[in-house]
């Protein structure tokens, strides 16, 4: 009984700070809603960023689940982007489309090429950015160069396929993953299975969500 009891009183500590933590998280519009049991919202044409059309299946949900476990979000932009005003809209078009808050850290062109090109400074840089050590960080992407910089600069890389025809099916990384729910498995893999109460609720600037 008494760890029975235990349990019980870490989750509702834990549902608690959940229901008290302010912009960490997605939500559909309209109130309460539920992640897995509703589709995506249509998104305008014009409110979608420019790189959508090579988003993963289920990269809102697991943008959710990142921010629900506490975890800081990092973006690598679109290669073809030049400008810095480029890339800093690129992500917030993502953000708004996706309905989930903001990148905690949007690498700069410089170090978008840099870190592509296999380069670990930029990622070291990002790691300090984030405040966070190098070896607590999990890089995703489907570029080798990107994957190597990962590695190099003492960081998680995990291979996320991208589902063409002709893309590499197996870079060498820490993790491979054919999609998004295979990202969610590698952090999980390192850090454990988290557990929520069914009636957790999350709210953010976009409305409530339950889990």
């Amino acid at each position: 009984m008494e760890e029975v009891a235990s349990a019980a009183s870490v989750r509702a500590k834990y549902a608690e700070k959940l229901r008290t933590r302010a912009g960490v998280s997605m939500t559909s519009s309209g109130g309460l809603a539920s992640l897995t049991d509703r589709p995506p919202p249509m998104v305008p044409d014009d409110q979608r960023p420019a790189s959508a059309w090579d988003l993963q299946p289920g990269v809102r949900e697991l943008f959710t689940y990142m921010d629900m476990r506490g975890m800081a979000r990092g973006l690598l932009a679109s290669d073809d982007k030049e400008t810095e005003e480029e890339v800093t809209e690129q992500a917030r078009q993502l953000s708004k489309s996706l309905q989930v808050p903001e990148f905690a850290h949007v690498l700069s062109c410089a170090a978008t090429k840099a870190t592509r090109a296999g380069e670990r400074s930029a990622v070291v840089a990002a790691c300090a950015a984030l405040e966070l050590p190098p070896h607590a960080v999990m890089v995703v992407s489907d570029q080798g160069g990107v994957l190597r910089a990962a590695r190099q600069a003492g960081s998680f890389s995990c291979h996320l396929v991208k589902q063409l025809p002709g893309a590499p099916k197996n870079l060498p990384a820490d993790f491979t993953a054919k999609d998004c729910a295979g990202v969610k498995d590698a952090v999980e893999e390192l850090n454990g299975v988290t557990f929520r109460d069914p009636d957790t609720e999350i709210r953010t600037k976009y409305g409530v969500s339950a889990t």
